[in-house]
């Protein structure tokens, strides 16, 4: 399928881009021209480049990290005692 009509660039060179290592939409238009025209092609071009990345599954395997989170949440042994009016 064409994404630039102005360059003759297709879903086939930018998927084939990202195969060999390019990961952003500016390394793309660095070495195919695109979007160096009209400009139209550029949220095309991006949702293809997002779906031809590869995962990094080692990543997805990973249990999430508790960052600067505090999971002790045990209550104080004494809480203060109100003062009687």
């Amino acid at each position: 399928m064409y994404v630039c009509i102005c360059k003759g660039i297709t879903d086939t060179h930018i998927k084939a881009l990202v195969r060999d290592g390019a990961s952003d939409l500016k390394s793309i238009m660095k070495n195919l021209g695109l979007a160096s025209q009209c400009a139209k092609c550029v949220k095309q071009a991006k949702a293809i480049i997002e779906e031809s990345s590869p995962v990094n599954t080692d990543a997805l395997l990973q249990p999430p990290t508790t960052n600067n989170v505090n999971l002790n949440l045990q209550m104080p042994s004494t809480l203060p005692l109100r003062k009687s009016a």
